[in-house]
């Protein structure tokens, strides 16, 4: 029996190893998906969406074994520096998560694969995608972590949270409205605490969703804290389907109309930026703003340049950044963002009132909580 259970697990090793080397070789060999800036719809299986829902996403980009893991754990880590409470620590990685992937539902593009380094190096995504980044980070710097997916009774999914592990207890954590709801105790709710909650009255902008979708919703972990058989067998499936559905990196180029140039130097910039680098992030997003044919990447590097001053607490010029972005570009994909980020700048510099005025002015569901949560700080003191 021993021989047969040793027998297995070889070969479990051997598909994996195999699966992680024939990714190498299968993926397209373009610029535009390696650095993580694929442009392209969801159906395009080329780009590996998350196929494995409802069971967890595959993150099974090589980035998210080697470089990209290490990047994202040293940058989880600078996240929650200082902080020595496990709440504490779950508070800090969601106000960074929410402020640093964005909700771009108008964004000039469709979001695209499901790897946590690539939804971080990307900026943006929705709220599956947050939770998941969330999750991952938590993972990192010592916290139980998951995505906690919402089901209607007819079995639509509607959105995505997260849940972490604090005081022993799991945690409502939601990272689309970029807060750990909390009761009037100042505790943290429980999944079952938060249903009642909800009953009483939705003070988290979350309707139409409420108490039914909890009551059927499921936990997904996801890598890197799953089983090494479910990680053997997406990497199987994976393969399978590329090689079945190859790529074509000609196809998706001429889709994104973004010169690979450009590309590099806008990844070198976001590379720079994660690894705070700040002032080389800076130099060299604003080279892309200066220099790049694509409006696209040119709108993206604008505000991205604004988040690395905001990132080095520069909020002057982060505020200059963004208030930039509101005045020139009516059109830009990042005018909500950029018009947050402005408000959130305000705040840092201790101008609350002007901050709220903009928050307000929005009128989106996260800013109407963190309006909320702003004003109820300002009366506790």
């Amino acid at each position: 029996m021993k021989k047969i259970l040793l027998g297995i697990a070889s070969s479990i090793g051997v598909v994996g190893l195999l699966g992680a080397f024939l990714i190498f070789k299968v993926l397209p060999d373009t610029n535009v998906e390696s650095i993580g800036y694929q442009y392209a719809v969801r159906e395009d299986i080329s780009n590996l969406p998350a196929i494995a829902t409802p069971a967890g996403y595959t993150s099974l980009n090589p980035q998210s074994f080697f470089s990209g893991k290490s990047r994202v754990k040293k940058l989880a880590q600078s996240v929650v520096e200082g902080q020595t409470t496990e709440l504490g620590k779950a508070e800090a990685l969601i106000d960074w998560v929410q402020l640093h992937v964005r909700p771009q539902t108008s964004a000039p593009t469709t979001v695209i694969t499901d790897d946590y380094v690539n939804i971080i190096k990307r900026g943006w995504g929705y709220c599956d995608q947050m939770a998941h980044v969330f999750a991952t980070m938590a993972t990192y710097v010592g916290l139980e972590a998951q995505q906690l997916q919402l089901y209607r009774n007819d079995g639509v999914s509607p959105h995505t949270l997260a849940m972490v592990k604090i005081d022993g207890k799991w945690r409502i954590a939601s990272t689309w409205r970029g807060v750990i709801p909390k009761n009037s105790k100042g505790e943290p709710y429980t999944k079952t605490g938060f249903i009642h909650r909800l009953e009483q009255g939705d003070i988290y902008e979350l309707a139409p969703i409420g108490p039914t979708e909890f009551e059927n919703s499921k936990s997904l972990k996801t890598f890197p804290y799953i089983s090494n058989w479910q990680v053997g067998m997406k990497v199987v499936n994976r393969v399978v389907k590329k090689v079945i559905s190859p790529s074509s990196s000609s196809d998706l180029a001429a889709r994104v109309q973004i010169p690979a140039s450009d590309l590099d130097l806008y990844d070198r910039a976001r590379n720079a930026h994660l690894d705070l680098s700040y002032k080389l992030a800076q130099n060299l997003y604003s080279q892309v703003i200066m220099n790049s044919s694509s409006i696209i990447l040119k709108d993206e590097a604008q505000f991205a340049l604004g988040m690395a001053f905001y990132d080095e607490k520069d909020y002057v010029k982060a505020l200059e950044t963004f208030n930039k972005i509101v005045a020139d570009d009516k059109n830009s994909a990042w005018q909500i963002s950029a018009r947050r980020m402005s408000a959130e700048s305000l705040i840092k510099m201790g101008k609350v009132k002007e901050a709220l005025i903009i928050l307000d002015s929005i009128g989106t569901p996260q800013s109407k909580v963190r309006a909320n949560l702003v004003r109820n700080e300002l009366s506790s003191h």
